[in-house]
């Protein structure tokens, strides 16, 4: 028979109490933001594909204490229901692992990619009785017969690319107004998701998409001024920049 004195009992029990309500108390520092964190991976994990996820890996740390895991078993089911597992690899795997973990939560960093569009911008150029019609035909007092609505590809559906500013062949030139100011001009940008678009900007599957607006700073020159445009695709962010260069200044993006 085992014999114990009620009063000692009551007090075992409220100082285990009270000891767990530290525990929970000392630990919330640590567990409430690695809730939070696993919440966010969950997250991002399932919006880049349907595929379930089932397990979560605790690396190093505290991942080795019996009351840190009980916590994590009970988020991760609330969670993920009871697919998910919670688990604490040992060592050399845990090494592994928190490398894994720790690589995922860096940016991805990627040097080259396929384009999924072809980029180009709108050009006049020499009147082609042979190709042009006179709808887009006009006088260029500088220059003579012209035709305008024609698209200049730069880059192409399917071509690599590099995360770096490209300069596009050739420059645009605009004319010196003989005195003191800025000279403004806007570009168009089109784009097409086919591999080889046609040359106007009337062809089907050419959109203009852009207006990248020029602005070269005032200076008084009775020279032209030659603008360059260069691109820049972030093949993380999947976007595409312009700018433009008049010599060895910027203008605007």
């Amino acid at each position: 028979m085992l014999n114990f004195m009620p009063s000692e009992f009551s007090v075992l029990i409220a100082n285990f109490a009270d000891r767990s309500k530290e525990m929970e108390t000392m630990f919330a520092k640590v567990v409430i933001p690695s809730f939070e964190m696993v919440s966010s991976q969950v997250k991002a994990a399932q919006a880049k594909n349907d595929n379930p996820v089932s397990m979560i890996i605790l690396c190093r740390g505290m991942a080795g204490s019996g009351y840190i895991q009980k916590q994590f078993d009970q988020f991760c089911a609330q969670i993920l229901g009871s697919e998910a597992e919670v688990i604490v690899p040992r060592d050399p795997w845990s090494a592994i692992a928190k490398g894994a973990v720790l690589h995922a939560l860096k940016p991805t960093t990627v040097g080259s990619r396929k384009s999924r569009w072809s980029f180009g911008i709108g050009v006049h150029r020499a009147f082609d009785p042979e190709l042009d019609g006179n709808e887009n035909r006009y006088k260029c007092p500088s220059r003579g017969q012209r035709v305008n609505g024609c698209v200049k590809w730069f880059i192409k559906q399917e071509e690599s690319i590099k995360d770096k500013v490209k300069w596009i062949h050739g420059y645009i030139t605009m004319k010196s107004a003989g005195r003191r100011r800025d000279t403004v001009g806007d570009l168009l940008l089109y784009r097409s998701r086919d591999s080889d678009p046609g040359e106007r900007i009337d062809d089907p599957g050419v959109e203009q998409f852009a207006t990248l607006r020029i602005r070269i700073p005032s200076q008084l020159t009775q020279a032209d001024k030659k603008v360059m445009i260069g691109f820049k695709i972030d093949v993380n962010e999947k976007s595409v920049g312009f700018e433009a260069r008049c010599g060895r200044k910027m203008s605007d993006r």
